[in-house]
């Protein structure tokens, strides 16, 4: 029975967005990768469509911290890192698998530029978050 009461008492406690007593809240900036200019966090989810041609994914972006970009369709999907104004073809850049391929940009492998995509058939969907 003590369980059970716990258990509940946990769910109503992360269900209403509180923290146990003893943690901290949340912050409005955070010090993610150990920068020494902290940026207000700002998660920008969204999906790109993209046109049989480069279609840019992202776009530069100087307070990046991270990304991540996964293929939301059944196709594979080149990534490039530069702009697309760029000659780009496919077989060349970052391959992203159909049906879950992914690429994240880390501390480890920062990249704030301009990102694009190419990919064999128009109307092939990208997702993405970024802060």
């Amino acid at each position: 029975m003590l369980k059970k009461i716990l258990y509940v008492a946990l769910l109503v406690v992360f269900a209403g967005g509180g923290y146990l007593i003893g943690l901290p809240s949340m912050p409005d900036k955070v010090d993610v990768f150990g920068f020494s200019n902290p940026v207000p966090v700002v998660n920008t989810v969204s999906s790109v469509t993209l046109a049989v041609s480069t279609t840019t994914v992202l776009s530069a972006n100087q307070n990046r911290q991270y990304a991540l970009i996964m293929n939301d369709s059944d196709t594979v999907i080149y990534l490039h890192l530069n702009a697309a104004t760029t000659t780009n073809a496919l077989n060349e850049g970052i391959r992203l698998n159909a049906s879950g391929g992914s690429y994240e940009i880390s501390r480890d492998n920062l990249y704030t530029g301009a990102i694009s995509a190419t990919s064999t058939a128009a109307s092939k969907v990208l997702t993405t978050i970024e802060w």
